[in-house]
């Protein structure tokens, strides 16, 4: 609970109330085992995660090859975004890459406590925010950028991806073979992003 809370802090500073609430709604687990799905395509999940410990990745199937469009992992917030806020089938799946521990809050839930807490309500706001300018930014990327260039920036930005998932995943990610990205040269280094 400590890190779920310090995430939040992070984003939008609670005071202890807040923290509070969080504790109190934020209960349910989850234990998922190396290649077990969390969301299918098609299935309705309006439940907020929060990941304790593991790695999971975000992808579609397409003409018999899957496209990974995200990751999540270790001290990080996960929502099948159309679920949870339209209510509509998922059109991703999500899927444990080696084990992986969750906490979860029912959208219900979560709703009431935006409703209880300013601070919560606009942390939420701007994560939502985040988001979307991420998603904005990766768009731009692989439709303007080269593979070498989508790599680097991949490498600035979160420099841990290369570390915590398997390279034909990242590949796919980057809209490119595996292939491709082998011969792309990995400047790693951990301390910046």
């Amino acid at each position: 609970m400590k890190n779920l809370l310090q995430l939040f802090n992070n984003i939008n500073r609670l005071n202890p109330a807040d923290e509070k609430l969080i504790s109190e709604k934020w209960v349910h687990r989850k234990t998922l085992e190396r290649g077990e799905a969390l969301i299918e395509i098609g299935s309705k999940d309006q439940n907020m995660y929060f990941i304790k410990k593991g790695s999971m990745r975000i992808y579609f199937p397409n003409d018999g090859n899957e496209i990974c469009v995200g990751f999540s992992y270790t001290n990080t917030l996960l929502v099948s975004f159309e679920s949870y806020l339209r209510n509509l089938s998922s059109h991703y799946c999500v899927e444990a890459l080696k084990k992986t521990d969750l906490l979860y809050i029912k959208k219900e839930d979560f709703d009431e406590l935006r409703n209880q807490s300013e601070n919560i309500n606009k942390a939420w706001n701007i994560a939502i925010e985040e988001a979307l300018i991420g998603k904005i930014e990766r768009e731009t990327e692989m439709l303007t950028f080269n593979p070498s260039q989508r790599v680097q920036r991949l490498l600035k930005r979160s420099p841990h991806i290369f570390q915590l998932f398997p390279k034909k995943y990242i590949a796919s990610y980057l809209g490119m073979s595996p292939e491709t990205l082998s011969r792309i040269p990995l400047n790693l280094d951990l301390n910046q992003g």
